[in-house]
């Protein structure tokens, strides 16, 4: 009978490794392709969120100049209409229009007839250079050009009573005129007022959106930041020398109509992989823009990279781990296969055994009488029909037949007493003494065998409660195997030590060891590798061993010699130690 329990073996246990690895891995890359998920959605978000900052920022920016135009519009408008009330009741003159530009921060006013000529002006912003040719060539202000008088046409024809120059441009910053005009009301002609553009270009870059361009461009985020008129020509950019430029793409033609953002992956001049979001923006009540937001992505792909240094860092953790709870678990697993082959192998000797229980009494009974009737005859024909002649003869094949009968009885014995043990006779016993009287037994037969036998048993062993004469005989058993495994001038020794709740004894030689292959058969009864061994010594000295509730472990190696140590319980089962006496 064989236990139905079967464990893992060693290519099992490769395979689940294997396995652990082969899980291991893919969950890193599940991991490491879930993370570049992340980080390119991040990267996304990140973009059109500053995307939409930026368009958020540039309309307040077109919202602020568009309030700060219809200001300065309304304050330019003002001071033309106070000047033409001013005019009715105080001489024109070109002093007087110098006095109302300085006083108001003006750059030029001009009083013009019907037909545009220039009735008076103020030169007090004129340049130092153009004054002195003004004066070399015998000008006064009333010889000076006008204005531009394109963008007040209109007024001398009737056709508009304001006109207004410079308002509403997109690319206001890259002009210098900004003027209004108006119809005099009493005389007829216009009253014409620039204002100093310089000064206004100062505050709209302070607060335009070109300002918002700058600051962005010092953020080593953002690779590029550029605003595009429906031309797709570049008017605002973080590098001011691109504005102006014309940018002819396909994508940007197809997002400038687009609903929504648009998101595109491209290398940049540096050949670093960026990031490009593209935002309609609105360059005017119906007037559509493209902003365009490049983003690097060393950042983010550096934060990527970490994450995979981390997540492969925790895969080899996780996997160190598993193996080493692998390597304990099935290293528990072998060591619990092997006590239940050990299980499996007592089972089967046990069986066999009572096998052999049946099979001994017969066997006890028919070949015991039939050797003791040839004993008994062989003695009777020795002691009473000795022949006259060859008497010497006749003795010597007498005496060989009782010994045979002898040694067949001895094997009939063996026999009997392993197929059913005698009950235990316990008593108290001294292992000191006990091991002194088995190692002077077997000194004879270690000299026999020119094997030196020593014995280690240090002082105050416990008294052990066990049966003396089959302790003994297993001890016996034991070293005659060690002696005979040992070649001449070996050794054997035999040492002793108490511990916490057992004793062990160990049988330690120096013969050729024990095979591998055979060290699952030497409990089996009449396996030997010795050509006169019968094959039952330690088979019944294992039985012994157990009958006292102990173990016997055999370690061996091939070539340098054999171990089997034997471990008793301190106190028998099914009995107490003899307690110390009262004091």
């Amino acid at each position: 009978m064989r236990i139905g329990h079967r464990l893992w073996p060693a290519r099992y246990a490769l395979a689940a490794l294997l396995l652990l690895v082969g899980l291991v891995t893919g969950l890193g890359v599940l991991g490491a392709w879930l993370e570049a998920r992340n980080v390119q959605q991040l990267s996304e978000d990140l973009a059109l969120a500053l995307a939409e900052a930026i368009e958020t920022s540039g309309r307040n920016a077109l919202s602020a100049n568009q309030r700060l135009e219809a200001a300065i519009a309304q304050r330019l408008l003002d001071n033309t209409r106070l000047l033409d009330r001013l005019l009715q009741y105080v001489p024109l003159s070109n002093q007087l229009l110098a006095e109302l530009a300085a006083r108001n921060g003006l750059d030029r006013v001009e009083v013009l007839d019907a037909q545009g000529a220039v009735l008076a002006s103020s030169a007090i912003r004129l340049p130092a250079p153009m004054r002195e040719h003004l004066a070399r060539h015998g000008m006064d202000m009333r010889g000076l050009p006008p204005m531009l008088r394109h963008w007040y046409e209109p007024l001398l024809h009737g056709q508009a009573q304001q006109a207004l120059q410079g308002f509403g441009e997109q690319r206001f910053w890259l002009g210098r005129q900004y003027a209004v005009a108006i119809r005099r009301q009493e005389n007829a002609g216009i009253i014409a007022i620039s204002a100093d553009a310089g000064e206004i270009l100062r505050f709209r870059q302070e607060v335009g959106l070109q300002r918002l361009l700058n600051d962005l461009a010092g953020n080593p985020m953002v690779a590029y930041v550029s605003l595009h008129n429906p031309e797709l020509t570049i008017v605002a950019h973080t590098d001011t020398a691109r504005v102006g430029a014309t940018a002819d793409d396909a994508f940007l033609r197809q997002a400038l109509n687009a609903p929504r953002p648009s998101l595109r992956t491209l290398v940049g001049e540096d050949g670093q992989p960026l990031l490009e979001v593209v935002h309609p923006f609105p360059l005017g009540d119906t007037t559509p823009g493209l902003l365009r937001v490049g983003l690097t992505t060393e950042h983010l792909t550096a934060l990527w990279r970490r994450s995979l240094l981390i997540l492969a860092a925790s895969s080899l953790g996780l996997l160190a781990v598993g193996g080493i709870g692998m390597h304990l678990v099935f290293r528990a697993q072998a060591h619990h296969y092997e006590r239940v082959r050990g299980l499996e192998r007592a089972l089967s000797r046990k069986e066999r055994l009572a096998a052999l229980g049946h099979l001994a009494a017969g066997v006890a009974h028919e070949v015991r009488n039939p050797l003791n009737a040839i004993g008994m005859g062989v003695q009777r024909l020795q002691g009473e029909f000795a022949p006259l002649e060859g008497a010497e003869e006749f003795h010597h094949l007498c005496t060989v037949i009782r010994g045979e009968v002898a040694r067949l009885n001895a094997i009939v014995q063996d026999f009997l007493q392993l197929a059913r043990l005698p009950a235990l006779q316990r008593e108290p016993i001294a292992v000191a003494t006990l091991l002194c009287e088995v190692a002077a037994l077997m000194k004879a037969e270690a000299q026999a065998h020119a094997v030196h036998l020593t014995l280690q048993v240090p002082e105050g062993l416990p008294t052990r409660i066990a049966d003396p004469q089959q302790l003994k005989q297993a001890l016996i058993n034991l070293l005659l195997n060690a002696i005979q495994a040992t070649p001449p001038g070996g050794a054997v020794q035999v040492t002793a030590a108490a511990e916490a709740e057992a004793l062990r004894i160990a049988v330690i030689d120096s013969g050729r060891g024990i095979a591998p292959d055979l060290m699952e058969r030497i409990f089996d009864p009449y396996f030997t590798t010795k050509p006169q061994g019968t094959g039952l010594g330690l088979p019944i000295a294992l039985r012994i061993i157990e009958a006292h509730g102990g173990t016997l472990d055999v370690k061996s190696t091939l070539g340098r010699g054999t171990t089997v140590e034997v471990c008793l319980p301190i106190t028998a089962p099914g009995t107490e130690a003899t307690p110390p006496p009262m004091s």
